[in-house]
């Protein structure tokens, strides 16, 4: 693609900023184009979507539904469906969600407000549940004047009762984004200036009766070319597509020829991106549905023409455009998943799935809906009975030329629909005046921002905060000092480190508005020191807390909560440790700040978890090595009856009978939580124990029973 300025400064904001984009204009304009090279040369971590499965087979990438594992129908934040609770994410998809830096939505003008939502909250959930969309940079590609989202008629009740309208642009989510907006004004596709007039004149809502007049001007009555000029039909609905397609497929003499599709991994059948059986005659006229990736390039999406030869050999297909004749084969279609290179902590396309057909459907007549991003020498088209919003823009724009363009049936004015909202939108998020200074700007506000969100410690403490809840949940009693003292100990550190990082922020933004950028490298590297220290005595903190609880949806929650902690300590901890001896950099940031997301994922545990820690030697407990016995006692006899160790023993009976010391039957039955049942099931066991514990310590500090005034 030639220079283009909009492109230029989309592509700064993709590449330089954190700033989302709505990335807008014509048919044509070359958004499919950006998003290719996008793809290729982007050094972020990306993943592509799309709401339909054909438009994200086409944009290379997976749909929002699969990618979010969204239910369908309506979402409406805060409401819970019955009987539908959360669905469970895998660590890879976990690892690639917390580890994106930009999401691509190609085809957004089909993405209801009500997905977008959702797909809101699902980033919130596993990124940064204060910011839209996790944090996470959009990149919004689509053009609103062409199809719109749709809304089946039992949804619309409720959809309407809690959305402005189904459009992406009233989600509730992007409407708390300051995202900015590019509209991509050069037309690749169409060059005569005239047809362009009309074009956007349909697309703008400026259709006037002369605008009619001069399309309706290619109103031919009754006209019925020869297939050899290459005319495809555009009509509004499928069933009309297939019985032009049927009836001229019967017309034709010879044998007809089935080419079954083969199917083989993850492919859903709504995403086939071709016929799952394709029946063809010498004669048919065809439409390669696929851009040729060998070395020729012989033939591209939309292509126009013949089959000409067709046997046990092969299939040929002759172009409409003179071009040398196609022997065609079938080719393969990949449904993508996202996964984490371990070796390179970069986010990678895996084929889940392939679907193999030949790249061709009939094609006398398709339809408008199914022709979106195609382009045609010659079209005949019949959008008299259009239905929704920008669908006659659709077809009438997917023409190169005016000339190369027949109506079937005039354009009533009815023909062309348009809504409001939309151009409401449109008039309101323009371009306005985004220019190379002000995105320059943009540049330098994100570097800045990036470098003060190392002092933040906002989400470090969100995440403190529920594993402190778990522990004062379910700890509180095993442990009443310990866990006091965490709730104290963080609850002020959370209050300092704030405070500081917040004053050091405004330094920040001083020295960097003053100019003194090497005064600013140097604050970084010191700050970097000052809260490394203090990251690593909440990080001792939390180590000498324990994990070992006998209820196993406890230890669950615990070592979820802590597995989230631990991800953004160490993260934060390896961008301190890099950036107190190093200059700031951003793109170092970005890679050290994905690869801590990517690190967390792996199929080791860390040792802070992995270890089950009890905190044996906490104030709560006044002989660790005896309770350390007493577990590995209970950790053997669980294995050997086949039992979980909380059957055998709770934790918290074990720690009275490593505080008290009993030396009877008498002494433990005073202890709390032991009953005749449970001494004549262990009691010769622990007591064993402790004699023994008894003979090897006899200075062994022990607690009072007689203090003991009722079971507690």
């Amino acid at each position: 693609m030639e220079s283009n300025n909009d492109i230029e400064l989309a592509r700064k904001i993709i590449e330089q900023t954190g700033a989302s984009l709505f990335l807008t204009g014509k048919a044509g304009t070359g958004k499919t184009t950006f998003l290719r090279n996008l793809r290729t040369s982007s050094r972020k971590r990306m993943v592509v979507c799309a709401p339909t499965g054909i438009a994200a087979i086409n944009a290379g990438g997976v749909t929002l539904h699969s990618f979010f594992q969204l239910d369908f129908g309506v979402y409406i934040p805060g409401m819970k469906r019955e009987g539908k609770g959360r669905v469970a994410f895998s660590k890879e998809k976990i690892r690639i969600i917390r580890g994106l830096d930009l999401l691509v939505i190609d085809e957004v003008s089909m993405v209801r407000s009500d997905l977008l939502d959702a797909v809101d909250s699902v980033l919130r959930r596993y990124r940064d549940r204060t910011l839209p969309f996790g944090g996470v940079q959009l990149l919004l590609i689509g053009d609103l004047q062409q199809l719109p989202p749709v809304v089946v008629e039992h949804e619309r009740q409720l959809l309407e009762a809690n959305y402005r309208s189904p459009y992406f642009f009233d989600s509730h989510a992007l409407q708390q984004l300051d995202y900015v907006t590019i509209e991509l004004s050069k037309v690749y596709r169409q060059s005569d200036s005239n047809f362009l007039d009309l074009l956007n004149a349909v697309r703008d809502n400026r259709a006037d009766s002369e605008v009619l007049r001069r399309l309706n001007e290619r109103y031919v009555p009754g006209f019925n070319p020869d297939d050899s000029e290459g005319y495809v039909r555009l009509t509004t609905h499928n069933h009309l597509a297939n019985m032009v397609n049927d009836r001229r497929l019967a017309a034709l003499q010879g044998e007809a020829h089935e080419f079954e599709a083969k199917v083989s991994g993850n492919f859903p059948a709504s995403s086939y991106p071709a016929d799952l059986k394709l029946t063809l005659k010498e004669g048919a006229q065809v439409m390669f549905i696929k851009n040729d990736t060998g070395m020729d390039r012989r033939y591209y999406n939309g292509m126009m023409g013949k089959v000409t030869t067709i046997d046990d050999e092969g299939l040929v297909v002759t172009p409409d455009d003179g071009s040398d004749p196609i022997n065609v084969e079938p080719v393969e279609w990949e449904n993508t998943k996202f996964v984490v290179n371990e070796e390179t902590n970069e986010i990678n396309e895996k084929t889940d799935g392939v679907f193999c057909q030949i790249p061709l459907k009939l094609a006398w007549s398709i339809t408008i809906h199914k022709s979106q991003g195609l382009t045609f020498d010659r079209a005949i088209i019949d959008a008299s009975a259009s239905f929704s919003h920008g669908q006659t823009y659709v077809a009438l724009s997917r023409c190169r030329t005016l000339e190369g363009m027949v109506l079937e049936r005039p354009l009533p004015p009815n023909a062309i629909i348009n809504d409001l909202t939309v151009s409401e939108f449109i008039r309101c998020h323009a371009t306005n005046g985004l220019d190379s200074d002000k995105v320059e700007s943009m540049v330098s506000a994100y570097r800045l921002s990036i470098a003060a969100g190392m002092f933040n410690f906002r989400t470090i403490f969100n995440a403190v905060e529920g594993v402190s809840r778990i522990y004062d949940e379910n700890f509180i009693r095993l442990y009443p000092t310990l866990v006091q003292e965490y709730a104290m100990n963080t609850l002020r550190m959370r209050e300092q480190l704030i405070s500081v990082g917040d004053r050091f922020a405004v330094q920040l933004h001083q020295l960097y508005m003053s100019g003194q950028t090497a005064q600013l490298l140097k604050r970084i590297k010191d700050a970097s020191n000052y809260f490394l220290q203090q990251l690593n005595t909440l990080i001792d903190l939390t180590e000498a807390m324990p994990s070992d609880h006998d209820n196993r949806n406890v230890a669950m929650k615990l070592r979820e909560r802590m597995e989230l902690l631990e991800g953004v300590t160490d993260i934060r901890k390896t961008l301190l440790e890099t950036f107190k001896d190093e200059d700031f950099d951003v793109d170092r940031y970005l890679d050290i700040k994905a690869q801590g997301a990517f690190k967390r994922g792996k199929k080791q545990k860390s040792a802070r978890v992995q270890t089950s820690k009890t905190a044996d030697n906490s104030e709560d407990n006044i002989n660790p090595e005896l309770l350390r016995q007493l577990k590995t006692w209970r950790k053997e006899r669980s294995e050997a009856e086949g039992k979980a160790a909380f059957q055998i023993c709770h934790t918290r009976t074990l720690m009275f009978i490593s505080n008290y010391l009993p030396v009877s039957y008498d002494e433990l039955l005073m202890l709390p939580t032991i009953g005749p049942a449970i001494v004549k099931r262990i009691g010769d066991d622990v007591l064993d124990i402790v004699d023994a514990y008894r003979a090897e310590h006899p200075d062994a500090p022990c607690l009072q029973l007689s203090q003991l005034s009722a079971k507690q």
